[in-house]
């Protein structure tokens, strides 16, 4: 592989992760035309990446992930595309998605933390602004796998559908976005 200028040398630990990535971009490659042909989902090069730890990559080294940073996956990513760029795309679209649930997942702990510490009226800001994040971030995480898996994401069977449901139903749990963010705003401006 040939790597653009300006960077030098790639790592030992930059050289893994493209040596993962492109043993799934190869078994990708051979199937890439037919997934583009008959729109279906790149399942191959994605069970070549579970296999051999690229999904995990960026997980942390204590919980079992390889600590990589995101010129890493970019990196990786960048060599996935030449396999077959729906499976690079797959990849990045789950970051994202993690990414929002991690965000989530972090504000909601904090406040709870602070809740139990301390429980008060003047928390109540951080309450809704807390659920009004988990919820809106659900709700993209949710639209974003529906792009992701398409059409059969609509299906009454399909788990995705029902997830997608179930989050934008905390849409109309009070407090809903509109008093929430007033009430976030006044206590900021108090």
């Amino acid at each position: 592989m040939s790597y653009p200028a300006p960077f030098g040398p790639l790592t030992e630990h930059e050289r893994d992760i493209v040596k993962r990535a492109s043993s799934a971009a190869s078994i990708a490659a051979e199937y890439a035309s037919g997934h583009d042909r008959d729109r279906t989902f790149p399942v191959e090069g994605l069970a070549e990446l579970a296999r051999n730890g690229y999904l995990g990559l960026a997980a942390p080294e204590k919980l079992g992930g390889g600590h990589a940073q995101v010129s890493d996956m970019v990196l990786g990513n960048a060599v996935l595309a030449r396999g077959d760029a729906s499976l690079a795309l797959v990849v990045a679209m789950h970051a994202a998605m993690d990414l929002l649930l991690f965000q989530a997942r972090g504000l909601l702990v904090s406040t709870a933390r602070a809740w139990d510490a301390m429980p008060s009226a003047s928390m109540e800001a951080a309450l809704a602004a807390a659920k009004v994040v988990a919820t809106n971030n659900a709700v993209a995480v949710a639209e974003e796998a529906m792009r992701l898996v398409g059409g059969s994401s609509l299906d009454r069977a399909s788990p995705l559908e029902r997830h997608f449901r179930d989050v934008r139903g905390g849409l109309h749990h009070p407090p809903q976005d509109d008093a929430a963010l007033a009430l976030f705003a006044r206590q900021a401006l108090d």
